[in-house]
Order: C-alpha cells, then sequence, then structure tokens
C-alpha cells in the first residue's frame, strides 16, 4: 500500500489536474447527455399523445360529419314515408344508414355524447314504428284509391266502347232496336 500512496505521489502535478479536469468535462457530459435524453423522451411523448390526439380529433369528425349527413336523410325518409307503397318498400331501409352512423359515433365519441346518441337512436326507432302503425291505414286507403281509379278506368274504357258501337250502329243505317236496348243497357251499367 505504501509503494502504490508513492506512486500515486511521483505523478506530477499537471498530470493530476488533467485528470480531475478530464473527470469533470466526463461528468458534466454525462450529465447534458442525460438531461437531453429525459427531454427527447418527454418530447417525444408529448409529439405521440398529441399525434393522437389529432388522429382522435380527425376521426371524430369524419364520424360526425357523416352522422350529420345521415341525420338529415333520416329525416327526410321519415318525411317521406306517406308516400311510400308499403307493399313494395321497407320502411325502415331509410333508417339503416342513420342507425349504423349513430352506432359509429357511439364508438368515437365522449361518455355523455354516446349516451345522448342511443337516446337518440332509440327515440329514432321508436319513432319509425310509431309511424308505421300510423301509415297502416294511409296505405289500405291509397290501396283503396288505386283500385278504384283502376275499376274507373276500366269502366270509362268501356263506356267509351260501348258508346262507339252505339254509333257504329246507328251510322250503318241498319239500326236494330235489340241490339241499342242491349248496348244502351250496357253503357248505363258502366256508367253507375
Amino acid at each position: 500500500m505504501t509503494i502504490f500512496i508513492a506512486f500515486l505521489q511521483s505523478i506530477p502535478d499537471v498530470i493530476w489536474s488533467g485528470v480531475i479536469a478530464s473527470i469533470l468535462t466526463l461528468s458534466g457530459v454525462l450529465i447534458s447527455n442525460r438531461s437531453n435524453t429525459n427531454r427527447l423522451k418527454l418530447q417525444l411523448q408529448h409529439d405521440s399523445n398529441e399525434k393522437a390526439k389529432e388522429r382522435t380529433a380527425t376521426l371524430r369528425r369524419e364520424v360526425y360529419l357523416r352522422t350529420a349527413e345521415e341525420f338529415v336523410k333520416a329525416n327526410a325518409h321519415l318525411v317521406s314515408l306517406p308516400q311510400l307503397d308499403l307493399a313494395k318498400a321497407n320502411l325502415a331501409d331509410g333508417m339503416q344508414g342513420f342507425f349504423s352512423a349513430a352506432a359509429r359515433l357511439q364508438l368515437v365519441a365522449e361518455p355523455k355524447t354516446a349516451l345522448l346518441v342511443g337516446q337518440l337512436s332509440s327515440e329514432y326507432g321508436e319513432l319509425t314504428f310509431k309511424l308505421m302503425s300510423h301509415l297502416i291505414p294511409v296505405g289500405q286507403s291509397k290501396a283503396d284509391i288505386q283500385i278504384s281509379g283502376d275499376l274507373y278506368t276500366k269502366a270509362q274504357s268501356e263506356v267509351a266502347r260501348v258508346l262507339a258501337e252505339m254509333s257504329k250502329a246507328n251510322e250503318s243505317g241498319k239500326p236494330s232496336r235489340q241490339v241499342f236496348q242491349a248496348l244502351d243497357s250496357s253503357f248505363k251499367f258502366q256508367q253507375s
């Protein structure tokens, strides 16, 4: 041990000052690097959080716009329900886009908004069913009108045919009382 201490004492002060300066410089660089690394980690974490927020905002914006568009379509569909033919159209088809957009909105929205969207969807579902029950008499009336209109058109074409036959019988020069009475009877029936 005394040899080691003697060895250390034999080293000139200039070398010791160089070693101490090097150790101080190295420790300063290490501290600086650790600080820079910590700052870089914080910056990367912040950037990651900001990009996640931006992606979420972009996704929400797209879903909100799509939902607003489907909301307008659903309202237009509900307004047009009385004009639809109940036998040919599924009344709920016009609402499918709205219900799927509302489901997507519930996935990306805040919890309070998702709850409100769920309530709105259920209200629209109930409204659709209520409207369907009110549309049954409207559909029956439309069917009755269609049947009456078809029968009227058919009767009118038959009246026109009978009148043409009557004119033909009169213009033939050989009017037959029996033929004319049969045509007149047919005319009165179709006219009524």
